[in-house]
């Protein structure tokens, strides 16, 4: 009889880990499912953040053209002012410069909504 409690105790140990086995199961095919998920989510992420670094550099290109050329407008303007003067005209009356203008203003307004944003859009994909 002693050795009969034993097998008992011993088949409701065995059946005690059989459903600690057969819950481990059903959560680790569960959470391997989320983390498959995941980790597609994840790749598609790193792809936007890659994605968002290129333009970034670009826009980061197009903003440095931008600012070198503001300093290379004024030199120009005062040049073509002065020999406006010379010749007795209005500076605004020459064609290319009111050309130049209206592209300076252009890139201007192109820039400075770009300016308010160009940071967060760093940090996003740091």
């Amino acid at each position: 009889e002693l050795k009969s409690e034993k097998i008992e105790l011993s088949e409701a140990k065995a059946k005690a880990l059989i459903k600690d086995f057969r819950k481990s199961e059903s959560g680790m095919k569960s959470k391997k499912k989320i983390l498959d998920n995941l980790l597609i989510e994840i790749k598609a992420i790193e792809k936007l953040k890659s994605k968002v670094k290129n333009e970034y550099d670009e826009v980061v290109n197009f903003m440095e053209t931008y600012n070198k050329g503001k300093d290379r407008y004024n030199s120009l303007f005062d040049s073509f002012q002065k020999q406006a003067k010379e010749l007795g005209i209005n500076v605004n009356e020459i064609p290319v410069i009111k050309e130049l203008d209206k592209s300076f203003d252009d890139a201007a307004d192109a820039y400075r909504p770009l300016q308010s944003i160009i940071f967060d859009v760093r940090k996003a994909y740091e």
